[in-house]
């Protein structure tokens, strides 16, 4: 194969890879109940969420740098134009991620209805980033 159909290729699956996230919308609707941080249970499907958005984050970058000397030829500003947004769209998500962790960690620690008010505002956010990403 020749290289930029190589490029092309791997850009391809990188992206393909961005679709691993739809589960995240069933997976995180415990943390979107009003009982979360007061119930008992597993925070496995919030953190397996986080794992496949972090494998979204990651491909997109991936996709954007596998692209880079293809876009190249047409104008080094659209490919490093192509490469900024990808990356800010991973930190994005990141901050997203970061919100979602902290709710499971406030639940762990055990805070309980005093903790609700933060989780709601740490969830909002979560929307907010979800939303720019």
């Amino acid at each position: 194969m020749r290289t930029s159909r190589k490029l092309s290729f791997t850009a391809g699956i990188a992206y393909l890879l961005t679709f691993v996230s739809i589960p995240t919308l069933s997976l995180y609707s415990a943390v979107r109940s009003d009982t979360f941080m007061m119930g008992q249970g597993s925070n496995g499907s919030v953190i397996a969420g986080a794992l496949l958005e972090m494998i979204v984050a990651l491909a997109s970058i991936i996709t954007a740098a596998a692209l880079y000397p293809v876009i190249r030829r047409q104008g080094e500003a659209r490919a490093i134009g192509l490469i900024g947004s990808r990356v800010l769209e991973a930190a994005t998500i990141y901050v997203g991620i970061v919100s979602l962790m902290s709710i499971v960690s406030l639940r762990q620690a055990g805070i309980g209805a005093a903790g609700v008010v933060t989780a709601q505002g740490l969830a909002a956010q979560y929307q907010w980033a979800f939303f720019f990403a």
